[in-house]
């Protein structure tokens, strides 16, 4: 009898550390762990999932249901079973030695090969770095990775073959163990063995490779059972959290009961600060219904990397897992940025926005049980659409249904492109109801925007068809000066932005409108070029020709961008460490649309000549020396600014490239001190807000409009922040006071952009008056059709702006809708007196509501 053809072995083993890091989330038993993933690779290598099953998916379905088993037979097992358990054999001493020498052996293999292989075999094995993670580290495609992981695996093998004279069962077996696989089942042996298509040196190397890394992390007692606990998962790092006595944690759609024990909490940061030294993070964890979700695993993350659902190494450590009810207290690391879910079994549908260095309470992370979504994506013809985006948009409406502010939630957003066979795997999207309002969506240049209803279950032959378009569509390529194609280079026309790929290819609709630059000037002629920045080289450009853009394009960089160096001083020539030094006359390009948030921000050329992602900005170093690169041709204006005392200087036009630039800034003895106080509308001191002091400053501006310029010419810079007392006091040794404006930014206020100090005011007393952040929802209940919008006045009558929160941006406006009955929560101040509610632009009603701060005001007629 012929065996089953068994899933490709390296396929199968990338997926071990995964594997056991989800069964370790399910069952708090370390041996029925053990149990979990030998049962799921006997069904693995005897039953395996057909070509077109992703595999990962199948093998964690798998264990999931076997878990569920064991699940619903554990009461008839404990009423069976023998209250004491039976000891477990040890092994023996010679055992031991074997197994060390092995390890040692194939440490000292490991060590042997050559590069790139022993790093990549290192990162991927030992660190648990995924293939796409290395492949960003060491700038190479994720083929080429692949390839280094396969040829270094078969250098292993070939090596350890080697050193035992052909016979691989003389340090296979001592291999297996190693893995933390307590005695393997003759089962999973046999049909190895039987199976050509299973190369069993490869399963011992994988599998030794990935328990080495458990065994450095994770420290575990034999009387406490753990589960959510430090993994060795290749594609979830560890996240240096411990749960004492913890209940094991729910799979999707079961929730931890209230009994389940509390969590012990570590400090975040690996300093050794004690916890209290951190700001600390309240909220809760929740599902798309708004039930509590316990044992769930949480991290920080820079805020561009939330939507990296497998976490590598830019998560920091975590060390909290949201107890039964679903809350959590978690101490803030320094340079926090988001907070999010890292589990195997839930996607994050909402993460927060994180503010390092201040309390925050109140906090919603809303989670959904995991899917993978696969299919292709084809044309009205059949023929496949590649480079296509598909997306799962799990929008905020959910939130209406469950009623609470969540100003510091944002959407994680969760997107893939197609290949080009047309094929595409969306892993771990979250499963959302269809009446929760999520979308899949599909979009592909020169056709028509295709969406559905979002998967609830994991889907793997789905077929998306998109209609073609009548919109224009530039296509073409991006090279350097030596004619190679240049991969990641932005390529803008109009206001329209996208991105080369791997093979310098673009494909993108122009826009119709005009980028306005510096001063509020429109550039009409960037609608009829296309423009390609890559950090590094010089723009290329190409010009519309009179006879319409041409079928394909190559836009051709330039040669390596200038730099200005120079030292910023204090008119007795001493350096001025820290002073961040800008080029003013830089030029706008974007918007360029960022991952997280649907975010859109115009950045400069210059800017990202340089490289930089958010940065625009030189900092002077301790000698007072800075350096600003990306710079083009020409002459630009310089401006230094020290964010300690707001002391500032602008210089002449200067030429690219010049070494010699001295930017003098004023005499620090002129700067005063400046304090005051943050109150309410009441009169009440407003603790733990952030106030910034700024000044106009002459810079590069953003493509802000010509109405905007009109009030504010200059736009303020604001310097280093003060966060008030509990008597809501701040305080700044020495400002420079010209132009001297504030900036007051709280998660429990209404933020003021900007407040000037009176005319004549005392500038060591000040009192800056902020209204607290309240929260306003409008339920119409029975009676929906009665309103489509509603807006709010004060008690004089006059209308206020609402702000709908998304994490780190908003959106405000005057008239919110109202769907089905029911609004968004939005902010509103302390001032807001009356809701009227609105149906086709006119008034049908009017509640009379007193704002709570801290508190949701349902409005309901």
């Amino acid at each position: 009898m012929t065996p089953p053809a068994g899933p490709d072995l390296q396929a199968l083993l990338a997926h071990a550390g995964r594997i056991r890091s989800l069964a370790r989330s399910l069952v708090a038993d370390s041996n029925r762990v053990d149990d979990l993933v030998q049962q799921t690779w006997v069904a693995a290598l005897e039953h395996p999932p057909g070509p077109a099953t992703p595999l990962k998916r199948w093998l964690a379905a798998v264990l999931r249901n076997f878990a569920r088993q064991e699940r619903r037979g554990e009461q008839r097992r404990a009423e069976r079973e023998s209250s004491t358990a039976r000891p477990e054999a040890t092994k023996s001493a010679h055992d031991t030695v074997e197994g060390i020498a092995i390890q040692r052996a194939l440490f000292e293999v490991v060590l042997a090969l050559d590069e790139p292989y022993r790093s990549a075999i290192y990162r991927r094995y030992y660190e648990g770095l995924p293939p796409r993670e290395i492949a960003r580290r060491d700038g190479v495609p994720v083929k080429t990775v692949k390839t280094r992981l396969s040829r270094g695996l078969e250098k292993l093998r070939a090596e350890l073959d080697r050193r035992n004279g052909g016979d691989r069962q003389a340090w296979l077996p001592a291999l297996i163990p190693l893995a933390g696989w307590p005695g393997l089942p003759a089962a999973i042996l046999g049909a190895a063995l039987v199976n050509t298509k299973i190369k069993i040196a490869v399963v011992a190397v994988v599998l030794a490779g990935a328990t080495t890394i458990a065994w450095r992390v994770i420290e575990r007692s034999e009387s406490t059972p753990m589960t959510s606990i430090a993994t060795s998962a290749p594609d979830l790092q560890p996240l240096e959290t411990q749960a004492a006595t913890l209940a094991a944690t729910p799979t999707a759609g079961e929730r931890v009961g209230a009994s389940a024990p509390s969590v012990e909490k570590r400090p975040a940061s690996s300093t050794g600060d004690a916890a209290e030294a951190h700001p600390l993070a309240r909220g809760r964890v929740i599902d798309v219904e708004g039930r509590p979700v316990g044992g769930v695993p949480l991290a920080f993350v820079p805020i561009q990397e939330a939507a990296r659902r497998r976490l590598g190494s830019e998560a920091t450590s975590s060390s909290m897992i949201s107890r039964a009810d679903g809350t959590f207290e978690i101490p803030i690391p320094k340079s926090a940025e988001a907070l999010v879910a890292a589990s195997p079994e839930f996607a994050t549908v909402l993460g927060v926005d994180i503010w390092s260095s201040i309390p925050q309470e109140g906090l919603t992370v809303v989670v959904a049980p995991a899917i993978d979504i696969a299919g292709v994506v084809v044309d009205a013809d059949g023929q496949p659409v590649p480079e296509a985006e598909i997306e799962v948009r799990a929008e905020r409406v959910f939130l209406r249904s469950i009623g609470g502010a969540s100003d510091a939630s944002f959407e994680v957003p969760f997107r893939t492109k197609s290949g080009p066979d047309g094929r595409f795997e969306l892993e771990d999207a979250p499963a959302v109801p269809a009446r929760k309002g999520a979308t899949l969506d599909a979009h592909a240049p020169g056709y028509q925007p295709w969406s559905q209803p979002s998967p609830e279950r994991p889907v793997h032959d789905l077929r998306i068809v998109l209609a073609h378009g009548e919109h224009l569509v530039l296509r073409g390529e991006v090279v350097d000066p030596a004619d190679k194609p240049v991969a990641r280079a932005y390529v803008e026309c109009g206001d329209k932005t996208t991105l080369t790929d791997e093979r310098g290819r673009f494909e993108f609709e122009p826009g119709d409108n005009v980028l306005v630059g510096p001063n509020g000037v429109a550039d009409g002629s960037r609608r009829d070029e296309v423009l390609s920045v890559k950090a590094g080289f010089l723009p290329g450009r190409v010009h519309k020709p009179e006879g319409g853009w041409p079928a394909f394009l190559t836009v051709r960089l330039g040669g390596t961008p200038l730099s200005t160096r120079g030292r910023v001083v204090d008119p007795e020539s001493k350096p001025v460490a820290g002073a961040e030094v800008s080029a003013i006359d830089e030029h706008p390009f974007g918007p360029i649309e960022e991952e997280v948030g649907h975010i859109a921000w115009l950045r400069s050329i210059e800017g990202l000549l340089r490289g930089d992602r958010f940065e625009d900005k030189a900092r002077a170093d301790a000698e007072g020396k800075f350096e600003i690169g990306g710079l083009m041709p020409g002459s630009y204006r310089f401006a230094a600014f020290d964010g300690r005392t707001l002391r500032s200087v602008s210089s002449e036009p200067i030429a690219a490239g010049s070494r010699d630039v001295v930017l003098t800034l004023p005499r620090s003895d002129a700067c005063k001190q400046v304090a005051g106080r943050v109150v309410s509308l009441t009169g009440k001191s407003v603790p733990g807000v952030l106030v910034f002091p700024g000044k106009p400053l002459e810079q590069w501006a953003f493509a802000m409009s010509k109405d905007l310029m009109n009030v504010h010419p200059l736009p303020p810079t604001f310097g280093r922040s003060a966060t008030t007392d509990p008597d809501g006091r701040f305080h700044f040794d020495a400002l420079a006071t010209d132009g001297l404006c504030f900036q007051v930014s709280g998660r429990t206020i209404d933020i003021m952009f900007r407040w000037d100090p009176p005319s004549g005011a005392a500038l060591d007393q000040l009192e800056i008056v902020v209204s607290m952040r309240c929260h306003l929802q409008v339920d119409l209940g029975g009676r929906a059709g009665e309103a489509d919008a509603f807006f709010v006045l004060d008690g004089e009558g006059k209308k206020l702006t609402l702000n709908r929160w998304r994490g780190p941006t908003s959106s405000s406006g005057q008239n919110v809708p109202v769907v089905d009955g029911r609004s968004d929560v939005v902010s509103t101040t302390e001032a807001a007196r009356t809701v009227v509610l609105t149906k086709a632009g006119q008034e049908v009603s009017r509640i009379p509501i007193t704002p709570v701060p801290g508190e949701v005001v349902v409005a309901r007629l």
